[in-house]
């Protein structure tokens, strides 16, 4: 399968970052990464145009998927993907999917941000009813995990 993950690649707090991808090309999967954190330039136009973030690194994630044509568009987070990026996945025949990790911490933030998904996945169990009362039916939960090989405190 053809996967394109879009992921904040600035946050160094966030591992899923490293070996998400790494994982999902090691079952067989072609799988690309775009980094949808803001480069400086971006930065600059967000600044100058008020624009939002998701608005200043647009063009560069609508350039990923039509160059990679993916059959699955997987967010970690997606909070500066925007509309017309899903969009233009889902009008190439992609899945649009995010695993949101910050629950319970950013739920209100989520509701704006998963309809829009196709599937979206929660690392807290309980939020699973929550956004399902708030109308967000396609919310499943997929707890977060590491790869303990590569990395240093991941577990006991």
């Amino acid at each position: 399968m053809k996967i394109l993950v879009a992921l904040p690649g600035k946050l160094q707090t966030v591992r899923m970052n490293r070996f998400v991808p790494d994982a999902l090309a090691a079952l067989g999967h072609d799988t690309q990464v775009v980094d949808y954190s803001p480069t400086l330039r971006e930065k600059l136009r967000i600044k100058i145009a008020r624009a939002s973030a998701a608005q200043a690194v647009e063009p560069r994630l609508l350039t990923a998927v039509e160059e990679h044509r993916p059959e699955l568009f997987l967010a970690l987070y997606g909070v500066d993907v925007s509309r017309r990026v899903l969009a233009e996945a889902r009008a190439r025949g992609a899945t649009r999917v995010n695993w949101w990790l910050n629950d319970p911490f950013q739920w209100q933030r989520a509701l704006g941000i998963l309809g829009d998904y196709d599937l979206a996945f929660t690392n807290a169990k309980y939020s699973v009813e929550q956004y399902a009362a708030a109308g967000l039916r396609h919310v499943r939960f997929l707890p977060s995990a590491c790869d303990a090989s590569r990395l240093t405190g991941c577990g006991s």
